[in-house]
């Protein structure tokens, strides 16, 4: 199995939204820049096998949240891998449905989530019972 597995949330943001082209040298041959742009078709990501993961997106944010993402899923793979025990990997419907709904939340939604990801992860056992009981009732 080659490229980026989805075997974490993170992901399975990026399954089937990844374009592979293989390493040729520098790239700065015009019939190599052509062959890269029909490798990238529609799609934003990337990935130079042997070399590097380009990142596109409506905007600069947007394309760092991307470039974020991608290599935080990469790098768990890595970790994951270096284990060499056998991985559990998601059923293909299932990866696609969370990569369908990770790809149709609005920039400024996946900013929210993120950041409230974050503040949980970090401030959640830091509070009393009773404060984790008000947070998790606000958000229903």
């Amino acid at each position: 199995m080659s490229g980026l597995w989805p075997i974490t949330q993170h992901a399975m943001m990026f399954h089937n939204g990844i374009a592979f082209h293989e390493y040729e040298s520098f790239a700065i041959r015009d019939d190599e820049r052509e062959r890269i742009a029909a490798d990238l078709g529609e799609k934003d990501i990337m990935i130079l096998r042997n070399h590097g993961m380009p990142v596109g997106g409506p905007s600069v944010g947007e394309g760092f949240h991307t470039a974020y993402h991608l290599e935080r899923a990469c790098r768990v793979q890595l970790l994951a891998t270096a284990g060499h025990v056998p991985l559990q990997m998601p059923q293909p419907v299932a990866a696609e449905a969370t990569a369908r709904r990770l790809r149709s939340m609005t920039q400024e939604h996946r900013f929210k989530y993120s950041f409230r990801f974050r503040l949980f992860r970090f401030a959640l056992p830091l509070l009393t019972p009773v404060d984790r009981m008000r947070i998790v009732v606000s958000n229903v």
